[in-house]
């Protein structure tokens, strides 16, 4: 498995998962990290990038509203 390899070699320590060609077009994934919000099917809100964990705890909060 590439991504296993990959993670090993750069030492990312937060998971990744493989979604497919299609979602990777219809979501125009490319960012390494990246969080997308989905609801239903349709994304809500992305965030790209690293960001502090403060931060990502409340967007999460926001989102499960």
């Amino acid at each position: 498995m590439r991504a296993k390899k990959a993670k090993s070699k750069l030492k990312i320590e937060f998971p990744i998962y493989w979604c497919g060609e299609k979602a990777i077009d219809k979501f125009k994934l490319n960012a390494i990290p990246m969080l997308l919000f989905i609801r239903q099917g349709e994304m809500i809100e992305r965030l790209d990038g690293n960001r502090p964990e403060e931060f990502l705890d409340r967007k999460i909060r926001e989102f499960l509203k």
